[in-house]
């Protein structure tokens, strides 16, 4: 039997933002009718569930003033190319530091947003499990213990994220802002250790961080890794110049390692260049068109995305040597390397050695990793001289993301652990 599942999630269903793809993927399959989902932002698909529930942090504020709108349930209209999935009605985003997230919580945990009729929508519902996607809002954590309880429903957290062992100000804030880190902070893992204490398992992205929680938390954990939909294809014919494309997130000075990489290219032969895609900032757009040895592109459709990542030569993922990213991303994990991996192609990750990402590929002999300088010109000029180095990886690659990146398998394996959670006694 299929339990009803709600979803509790900051961003909704949607092919148009990963955490939304991600979720989506999970469900592939999944009756629509056994599915809804509560969310703060974005712009549903329903392609999974037809029955969604939108509170933004705006109209949780105008539930404490008595004015305008104050959410309630969505109904789904026909989606178009250019819909964002950062639609927010019209809100501007509020510069995130530990100030404006108390403010944020505090707003939330007056309960004047539930005059929206979350919980008639819920108990229309009855759901027989809470899928939490954890994140570093402390209510997000307390409406889904909440609602587990009220609905004598089952608790799943899905984790991607090490927000719990940040005891550094990771918003960079300053003055009063910087000052409340620690309140912030505690107020966090209090809700996020209630939620735990009542979760039938939380799903991790990856097992660095599965580990990492593992030496505080001691109830059931399972890995369930990002799939891909890439097939590997072999390439219709081989390129004249040797192709170097990186497409992905430009955020968190990633700039700064690409930019390394195409100095490097540039050192072997002046005509080798790195083709980049990715959406970027005026400051990095500048950047990136400023660097001889980049071609930057801006956006392209996913679609277009595979086929580049199919006819490259050499794929690229990178992080930042920056000393702050070093700790704050350390347990990041794109889709882009599920992609990479399954395309079959010679793949090269450049980061920081501890990340968990280079520790997955080193440890699996499943890609080229470099984390300096030196490594990066011996791994390029190998490739680039020698074209039979670039198939080094590829049967390994190949065999990691049928073991553990294929969307149908994950989506056993994440279906599964929800079905066992909804048959389990409450705790």
């Amino acid at each position: 039997m299929t339990p009803k599942v709600l979803v509790i999630s900051n961003e909704c269903f949607s092919k148009t933002s990963s955490n939304g793809r991600t979720l989506g993927n999970f469900f592939v399959g999944w009756p629509k009718d056994k599915l809804a989902q509560f969310y703060l932002t974005g712009t549903p698909d329903d392609d999974c569930c037809d029955s969604f529930f939108q509170v933004s942090d705006r109209q949780a504020l105008n539930a404490i003033l008595k004015r305008g709108s104050i959410g309630g349930e969505k109904i789904c209209e026909a989606r178009t190319e250019s819909k964002s999935a950062f639609t927010q009605s019209g809100e501007r985003r509020t510069k995130r530091n530990a100030l404006t997230m108390l403010g944020r919580n505090a707003i939330w945990k007056t309960g004047a947003w539930q005059r929206s009729g979350y919980w008639d929508w819920v108990n229309k519902y009855q759901p027989d499990v809470i899928l939490l996607q954890a994140g570093d809002c402390a209510f997000m954590y307390d409406i889904a213990v909440k609602t587990a309880q009220r609905q004598n429903a089952r608790l799943v957290i899905y984790n991607s994220e090490g927000y719990y062992y940040k005891d550094f100000d990771y918003f960079r804030g300053t003055g009063l802002a910087h000052i409340l880190y620690p309140a912030f902070r505690m107020q966090l893992r209090k809700s996020l250790e209630n939620a735990y204490g009542i979760a039938s398992c939380v799903i991790y992205i990856c097992d660095e961080l599965k580990e990492a929680y593992a030496k505080d938390f001691h109830g059931r954990a399972e890995t369930v890794f990002t799939g891909s939909d890439v097939q590997f294809e072999e390439k219709n014919a081989q390129n004249e110049v040797f192709t170097t494309v990186y497409c992905g997130n430009l955020g968190l000075k990633r700039h700064e390692s690409l930019i390394d990489i195409a100095e490097e290219l540039q050192r072997i032969d002046e005509s080798l260049f790195v083709d980049v895609y990715g959406k970027a900032n005026a400051e990095v757009e500048t950047a990136l068109e400023g660097c001889k040895g980049i071609h930057y592109h801006g956006l392209v459709p996913y679609e277009e995305v595979k086929r580049m990542l199919r006819d490259s030569d050499l794929l690229l993922y990178v992080e930042s040597f920056d000393e702050f990213y070093q700790e704050d991303i350390k347990f990041g994990f794109s889709t882009k390397i599920a992609d990479s991996l399954s395309c079959g192609n010679c793949f090269l990750l450049y980061s920081p050695e501890h990340f968990a990402c280079h520790q997955y590929l080193k440890n699996n002999q499943a890609a080229f990793t470099a984390a300096n300088r030196q490594k990066l010109a011996t791994i390029l000029d190998e490739l680039v001289h020698n074209p039979e180095s670039r198939e080094k990886y590829r049967e390994k690659a190949l065999t990691l993301a049928e073991q553990n990146h294929r969307i149908a398998k994950n989506n056993v394996k994440f279906q599964t652990i929800l079905r066992e959670a909804a048959s389990e006694e409450m705790k």
